[in-house]
């Protein structure tokens, strides 16, 4: 704790003064506004304080004693926090946090870890944005943000705006209904690695991608060093090698387990990806924070495991909504599928592993294909099992 925060003053309600404008403008930055900067410790400002609190894991009490002043003035980027690391950049038009990082070689994840208040895909011409020290650490920095509910979000549509998935933010929100959002109401947004994370596998990993529109741009060798890491980090999230199988037969089918792999050469509004998510530019990409096709080509060539590890995520994500207008997977027995199975029961099944390449093909892909490559999507789950085993 600086020495500045160690002697600021106890500030609670019925305060008056610079340091309740100063308390007021730096929760307005860390996302907890307060109202009105006015200088006087109202119920507005008291309510504010008390949401920051409980985000934080501070006491609750409405007062701004050393610890709600060390934390808020760190969590802002205030004065007081550790400037000599940070710069501040104004945004351009079409900025995004990857695009800034770029110019900084900072990651995105570290620049949203610095800016909580802010939207990553909602970035206004003009806003400042704290870059931090590319050397330093970027776990001491809080994760939790707030969002303002606005005309026609859900919980869905919130998680797509912050990588995060809707049964973390309810987690996060048990007062609130799901299904009667309030214009206005203030929605915490959990840290990324609370909760509902998903595992990847430990230790190193060389995952491979390259940016293609074609199929089968990996070497045999670079295919297997894939498979063997979707099926690690498919196992650690509770995969049976069955299920697991399933799913590679249709990834081979679709994607060759390149992550890079468009369906048309860099064209947003086609597929791409392990599973070909289409239209790439509202499903994966979007998740992943808005990306262009060039942002996605440069993740694959630079960043191949962090590509790999942002689909396998997407996809575990995409399995667990069950609201009918949002899923992705729709238990069924058209496409050839020999069973009606929910995602809990696929990823938990033993059964055949050709017949799990089939219900995954119909629930989740639901592509045109004819038998005979739906043959094919089975043939690729045989070899993959037996290899894995």
């Amino acid at each position: 704790m600086t020495t500045a925060v160690a002697t600021r003053p106890i500030i609670k309600r019925g305060s008056k003064g610079e340091e309740v404008t100063r308390i007021q403008t730096l929760l307005n930055k860390a996302g907890f506004p307060p109202g009105t900067v006015d200088s006087d410790f109202g119920s507005n400002t008291e309510e504010a304080v008390r949401n920051f609190q409980k985000a934080n894991h501070l006491e609750v009490d409405g007062v701004v004693g050393k610890d709600t002043w060390a934390l808020l003035l760190k969590y802002a980027g205030g004065p007081d926090s550790d400037a000599s690391t940070r710069r501040v950049y104004t945004v351009q038009k079409g900025d995004t946090f990857w695009s800034i990082g770029l110019k900084f070689d900072v990651s995105d994840v570290a620049i949203q870890k610095a800016n909580p208040h802010l939207i990553p895909t909602n970035l206004q011409v003009g806003t400042q944005v704290v870059i931090p020290n590319a050397g330093g650490s970027d776990n001491d920095t809080p994760t939790r943000r707030v969002y303002t509910v606005q005309k026609g979000d859900t919980f869905w549509s919130i998680g797509l705006k912050f990588g995060v998935s809707d049964v973390a933010i309810q987690e996060a929100n048990p007062h609130l209904i799901p299904t009667n959002l309030q214009v206005g109401t203030q929605v915490m947004i959990p840290d990324v690695g609370g909760s509902d994370h998903h595992t990847p596998p430990s230790g190193d990993h060389t995952v491979y991608a390259k940016p293609c529109s074609r199929h089968g741009d990996l070497t045999d060798a670079q295919m297997k060093a894939n498979v063997l890491y979707i099926n690690q980090y498919m196992t650690a999230n509770g995969w049976t090698k069955h299920a697991i199988a399933g799913l590679l037969g249709n990834m081979e089918q679709e994607s060759g387990f390149n992550p890079g792999v468009w369906q048309f050469n860099q064209k947003t509004s086609g597929g791409y990806g392990l599973v070909q998510w289409t239209p790439a530019r509202d499903k994966i990409l979007r998740w992943m924070g808005n990306l262009s096709a060039e942002q996605a080509d440069h993740m694959a060539r630079n960043d191949p495991k962090k590509l790999m590890d942002k689909q396998l995520e997407y996809l575990l994500i995409e399995l667990k909504e069950t609201r009918l207008d949002k899923r992705e997977w729709i238990p069924t027995t058209n496409y050839n599928s020999p069973y009606v199975m929910t995602p809990e029961e696929y990823i938990h099944s033993d059964k055949n592993v050709g017949d799990l390449a089939l219900v995954f093909h119909g629930s989740f892909e639901r592509s045109r294909d004819s038998w005979t490559f739906k043959q094919a999507r089975i043939n690729n789950a045989k070899k993959w099992y037996n290899f894995l085993v």
